[in-house]
């Protein structure tokens, strides 16, 4: 087994060489030509820079992500010179997504750069369209309070907690099972802020907060699935407040739900996977309206969904959650 997994690395080694070899010739073609007809060649040389840089990242190396974030500063450079008629909006938003992502694998000053930078684009962007980019604005600003946590740097990281928060503020009634999640999020990365600062008053009011908005969206029966370990998580960071402060009934009483939530979740998960062992053909969730099969992403770059299936009613006929994506997302450390 040991030797099939080193086999498999190697294999996976060679193919990264190859691509990237590829991607760099292209890139180099590209640059020559830019220098003739800039116009034409310059949104294909930010292309094939984004991939090259993409090859860099899956090396999964210091050195790697160093390399990935100058090919991808770069290629947002060159799009942002474009002049010609092509409408690169998707491309270059596609390209800041995964500068945001890259920036977690980064050193704290080169991935306090790169957000900053990405702040400025986003809140340039949300001036004119702020229901289409603030939220892009408030996620940035959430995950510059973490580096700052993370960091101990607390005044600047409970300043762009509460950023996050007014900006969230300005869309959150829009959609409220798209949005309030990220506010409730980030209510709770602020409680644990808080609590590192050993406030714990207001680390409280932070998690009562954030327990709140996901008790209210947990009230939908087609989209509690979403927000109930987000709920759980809470709630057990509450427990632990209350067991610090001495609150054992309070304690016990937030851990035995938390407890029951995660039960319920992890009920529906288990059932759902046993459906989906029943059928024969597995084809991709999204191309069907019934569950067929999981779609499951080990390799995921930050701690997003698991795993994601479709529930109907073939499937789980007792429970209200039926007709619906259940997607079964694990939450890390940051809150």
């Amino acid at each position: 087994m040991n030797s099939d997994k080193r086999a498999e690395r190697e294999q996976h080694r060679a193919w990264l060489r190859e691509c990237i070899a590829r991607c760099r010739a292209e890139v180099a073609r590209y640059e020559k030509a830019v220098e003739r007809r800039p116009n034409t060649y310059r949104p294909r040389l930010a292309e094939a820079q984004h991939t090259l840089g993409k090859f860099y990242w899956w090396r999964h190396t210091p050195a790697s992500y160093r390399t990935a974030l100058r090919l991808f500063t770069q290629a947002l450079r060159n799009y942002d010179s474009y002049r010609g008629r092509r409408d690169l909006t998707l491309n270059r938003l596609t390209l800041m997504s995964d500068l945001q992502q890259l920036s977690l694998r980064l050193d704290d000053d080169r991935a306090e750069e790169v957000l900053l930078g990405l702040l400025s684009a986003y809140e340039s962007m949300a001036a004119a369209a702020p229901l289409v980019y603030g939220e892009d604005v408030a996620s940035t600003l959430w995950q510059l309070g973490n580096l700052h946590a993370d960091a101990r740097r607390f005044g600047e990281a409970e300043r762009m907690y509460l950023r996050a928060l007014d900006k969230h503020a300005e869309f959150d009634g829009e959609d409220p099972h798209r949005y309030r999640p990220a506010t409730a999020q980030c209510r709770r990365s602020l409680g644990r802020l808080y609590e590192e600062m050993h406030d714990d008053a207001r680390a409280e009011e932070a998690y009562l907060a954030s327990a709140a908005i996901l008790r209210e969206l947990c009230e939908d029966p087609f989209e509690r699935c979403n927000h109930l370990r987000s709920l759980a998580r809470t709630l057990v960071l509450l427990a632990d407040l209350c067991e610090r402060r001495g609150a054992c009934g309070e304690a016990a009483r937030y851990r035995t739900e938390a407890e029951a939530l995660e039960a319920v979740v992890l009920g529906i998960a288990e059932e759902a996977y046993a459906a989906s062992k029943l059928e024969t053909e597995q084809r991709e969730v999204r191309e069907t309206a019934e569950l067929v099969g999981i779609y499951w992403e080990q390799n995921a770059s930050s701690a997003r969904d698991c795993f994601s299936f479709l529930l109907d009613e073939r499937t789980i006929p007792s429970r209200p959650e039926k007709q619906m994506l259940f997607s079964y997302r694990y939450q890390d450390g940051g809150g």
